[in-house]
């Protein structure tokens, strides 16, 4: 009898955590968080794992782990497909084989250790301008192929861009979007740095 997924999950974070990374399971009952979340030196890497081929489970799994990006509950994240031999068995090893890939990326059967090479491998892309680059224009046209026609046209004709190429204008919109949570949110940070102004409670007639 095959063993539920949450097992699986749990099985392959405490092997993670064997290889030396800070691997959580979601918790017995869900919880709102990913399969099994991932954080070193306070980078997120989220894994969202199914039970089955990646054939049947993969796209399924992948949308899981896009979620999970936009939400900004994780910065990188892998999709994750059990073999029905494993999830037969119930048992993850180091040497088991599962199903691996990213949001843009093939399937590739690894092992738990390989698994390991590849996450640590996400975590020094991010900090590789070019690959930082690639991932952010991945996440605009995301953004971009989730609006309906009519909504890329109105963007279009609001923004300026072609309404002969509307996913250009998607991206372009979403990107005019970006730029400006970026813009706010680096003066939200740099006015939290600013000092406070200390008021004496004598001149305004306050204090003992």
């Amino acid at each position: 009898m095959a063993v539920v997924e949450y097992v699986l999950n749990t099985r392959l974070g405490d092997l993670l955590k064997k290889e030396g990374l800070e691997a959580e399971p979601e918790p017995a009952g869900g919880g709102g968080t990913p399969d099994v979340l991932i954080t070193v030196n306070g980078h997120r890497v989220a894994l969202e794992a199914k039970k089955g081929h990646y054939s049947k489970k993969g796209e399924e799994a992948k949308k899981q782990v896009a979620e999970r990006l936009l939400d900004g509950v994780a910065d990188s994240g892998l999709a994750v497909c059990y073999p029905d031999d494993l999830a037969e068995a119930g048992e993850i090893k180091a040497n088991s084989m599962l199903w691996v890939s990213t949001l843009e990326g093939e399937w590739q059967k690894v092992s738990v250790g390989q698994l390991v090479i590849t996450i640590r491998s996400l975590i020094e892309d991010a900090g590789n301008v070019d690959a930082i680059a690639v991932k952010f224009r991945k996440g605009l046209e995301h953004a971009a192929d989730r609006l309906n026609t009519g909504q890329l046209r109105e963007i279009a004709e609001a923004s300026g861009g072609s309404t002969k190429d509307l996913r250009t204008s998607g991206v372009r919109a979403a990107l005019l979007v970006a730029s400006a949570a970026l813009f706010h949110s680096r003066l939200d940070h740099h006015r939290n740095e600013l000092p406070r102004p200390v008021h004496d409670d004598h001149r305004f007639g306050g204090g003992g």
